[in-house]
């Protein structure tokens, strides 16, 4: 990243010599700059991988029906990342996986919203099926590991981390979506001016 002939400093200064003059280690300042840019949002996406990740990670009945929904929407079921707080630039990975597996999180955590969200935000659901090209006995699966989330009694933390998550999974979607695409579309400009 450093280097004097090939270095990211390089590539970059060669077409922009007066845009760019960075002293001491450019990994620091790229750091220094995502977290100013993430500063904007809220914490947003961050608040919402971070909330994931622990409510999978602790349960390993949730992490199971989380791999069968996933397979049943033909979907690469993986551990939603988290960011680390102390390495900004990991946000947009975290904000790459969010992105991939959220028709997967929006079928999983449907049965946690109330039943007045519930039919409000059923036509969600019936889109990632349709995106997917879901079959009927898919779909029956699906609801039958949806009976099973329900009935699980969880705790006033696990509580409140879902209401948090499919606050922002389906309340606020487009804020979602817009800070998620955000993020990982400032990657690929990165990812393209370093080569």
């Amino acid at each position: 990243m450093r280097g004097e002939n090939a270095g990211l400093e390089v590539k970059i200064r060669s077409p922009c010599p007066h845009l760019l003059d960075i002293d001491g280690d450019s990994c620091h300042h790229a750091h220094n700059a995502a977290k100013q840019f993430s500063k904007l949002f809220g914490m947003h996406v961050e608040s919402l991988c971070t909330d994931i990740h622990n409510d999978l990670k602790w349960s390993s009945d949730l992490r199971a029906i989380f791999s069968e929904i996933c397979c049943a929407l033909k979907v690469k079921c993986t551990m939603p990342q988290t960011f680390v707080s102390f390495r900004w630039l990991s946000m947009y990975d975290a904000a790459q996986d969010l992105l991939r597996l959220l028709g997967a999180l929006t079928v999983f955590y449907f049965p946690f919203l109330s039943a007045v969200n519930s039919s409000q935000f059923l036509h969600i659901v019936v889109s990632v099926y349709k995106a997917c090209n879901v079959g009927n006995t898919a779909r029956d699966h699906i609801q039958n590991l949806h009976k099973t989330l329900a009935m699980k009694a969880p705790t006033q933390a696990c509580k409140e981390r879902k209401e948090r998550i499919t606050k922002k999974l389906f309340d606020q979607r487009l804020e979602t979506q817009l800070i998620a695409n955000l993020f990982v579309s400032v990657e690929r400009i990165c990812e393209t001016i370093s080569k």
